[in-house]
Formats: structure tokens, C-alpha cells, sequence
């Protein structure tokens, strides 16, 4: 049986701890962040292997073996964040502060909370001995915030046997909302990341005469906005 509130708390003061750590992009310093994962899957009994693509830049994975009878997931967080200038803070974003029932800091959504998530969970799948049909793997990664080169990219290029067997990977971002106004709580998944949409748009418009060629600034401006409603109002595949 799991006792939910303790794992509430605990998973709410594993992110405080998380949070602190400093791992902001340059120069990511992220082998402070999976050594603090280390020793809390270890803590739990659950063997985890981490690899440095350059000094510093670590990246870990942990696997909960299942039966084999479905392929795995992969829950993947990256461990770097964006840098945190402290002059437009009103408390430290490496403090794990919690005020007013919110929880602040650098990474607070973008995506050390995630990967906490994903570690209770595991924690949670472990004590509880559930029985696995599918091996679940936690990974946690470098440098996402300036390209991955030092993390998912190295992942995929030399480590590929930390995914083998996966046939989905849960990562950023998604969430669930819980405002007075609403019925339920809100639960949102993100299935993509944006991508680049190129557009070429073609303005059209009839002259009288050679003296009267160009068009006014005004009319090509108006030609464009109905050319992009016109666009915006079409159904996606």
C-alpha cells in the first residue's frame, strides 16, 4: 500500500533539494544534479549508471525491469536550466523557497519538477513491488537548454543500449491546472515540440496604368492579413 501523503512530501522536499542544486546552461555542471539522483535510487536499492559526454556534463539512467511481455517507456527530464539572473528575483532561485503554497526556483517548471515526477514515481513503482509488464527506464540528461549535444544527442549516438527495448519516452512538458473555476483539474499533455512552419504568401492586386503600379502600403498590408486568416482558418491534417 502506498501512503500517498508521505510520498506527497517527500516528492515536494526531494524537488526542494533538486532545485537548489546549480545547473544552468553554460556550463551546465549537471554531474552535481545526477549525483544527488544517484544516492537517492541508491537509497531505494535501484542501480543507476552515469556518463560524462565532457567533464561535467553527466547524464544517468536507472532501469525497474519488467517481464519483457510489452516494450519499455523511457521518463526523461534534462537536468540543466536556463541561467537565473538574481536581480530580477525576489527570492533565490537556487533556494528551494516555498511561499504562499508555491514552491520557486530555476527549474521549478522547466523541467527539474518533471524530472522529481518521474523519480517518485519510480520510488514509488519500486517499494510497492508492482509488478512491470514493460521495463521502465528513468533518464535524466545534459545540456537540452543549448542544443543537447552533451545529452539526449550523446545518449542516442553512444549510449542507443540505455533505450533498448523502449516504445514510448514520457518527457517535457504537459501539466495539470487546478483553478477556482474549474470543475476538475485540468490535465494537459504536450505531444510535440514547436517546429519551424515556412508560409509564402502572394499579394494580388489590379493596376489601370504604369503610373498607378505600386501598391499602396496599406493595401498589401490588408491582402496579407486576409491571406493569413484565410490560412489560419484551415484544418490541419
Amino acid at each position: 500500500m502506498i501512503d500517498w501523503k508521505a510520498l506527497g512530501d517527500e516528492t515536494v522536499d526531494l524537488l526542494r533539494r533538486y532545485l537548489m542544486i546549480d545547473t544552468p546552461t553554460p556550463p551546465g555542471n549537471e554531474i552535481a544534479g545526477t549525483r544527488f539522483l544517484t544516492a537517492v535510487l541508491e537509497r531505494d536499492g535501484i542501480a543507476s549508471e552515469t556518463v560524462e559526454s565532457v567533464p561535467g556534463r553527466a547524464n544517468l539512467m536507472a532501469r525497474l525491469a519488467g517481464d519483457g511481455s510489452l516494450p519499455g517507456i523511457v521518463l526523461h527530464h534534462h537536468v540543466d536550466v536556463v541561467y537565473a539572473d538574481r536581480r530580477y528575483w525576489t527570492v533565490d532561485p537556487f533556494g528551494g523557497v516555498i511561499r504562499d503554497g508555491y514552491l520557486y526556483g530555476r527549474g521549478a517548471i522547466d523541467m527539474k519538477s518533471t524530472g522529481i515526477m518521474h523519480l517518485a514515481a519510480v520510488l514509488a513503482i519500486k517499494r510497492a513491488r508492482v509488478p512491470l509488464r514493460r521495463d521502465l527506464v528513468f533518464l535524466a540528461t545534459a545540456d537540452e537548454e543549448a542544443g543537447s549535444q552533451h545529452g539526449a544527442r550523446f545518449v542516442a549516438d553512444k549510449h542507443r543500449a540505455w533505450l533498448a527495448g523502449a516504445e514510448y519516452a514520457i518527457s517535457e512538458l504537459g501539466g495539470i491546472e487546478a483553478h477556482a473555476g474549474f470543475k476538475a483539474p485540468l490535465g494537459h499533455i504536450v505531444i510535440s515540440e514547436k517546429t519551424g512552419l515556412p508560409l509564402q504568401l502572394t499579394a494580388r492586386a489590379t493596376t489601370t496604368s504604369s503610373a498607378r503600379s505600386r501598391i499602396r502600403p496599406s493595401a498589401r498590408a490588408s491582402s496579407r492579413t486576409v491571406t493569413t486568416r484565410r490560412w489560419c482558418a484551415r484544418r490541419s491534417p
